[in-house]
């Protein structure tokens, strides 16, 4: 699934979109017994992207801890 988004206004006679200032994209299924989520997601903007990779989840824990690993 992929969700796109314009910072301006798109006339609805336009014949074709502009390039979206972000787009987001959500891959693969992590799937738990109450609910299931993508288990990667990437932001894009111009040339920066961010990529976040799950390897497990757990809903309402007592504890919130996100890690990221950073490129080299």
């Amino acid at each position: 699934m992929q969700y796109e988004r314009w910072n301006t206004i798109i006339s609805f006679e336009a014949t074709s979109l502009p390039k979206p200032d972000i787009t987001i994209t959500y891959e693969g299924l992590f799937d738990k017994k109450d609910f299931a989520l993508p288990n990667i997601i990437k932001a894009s903007s111009g040339s920066t992207t961010l990529e976040l990779e799950y390897t497990n989840a757990n809903q309402n824990p007592k504890d919130l801890t996100v890690k990221i690993k950073m490129p080299k």
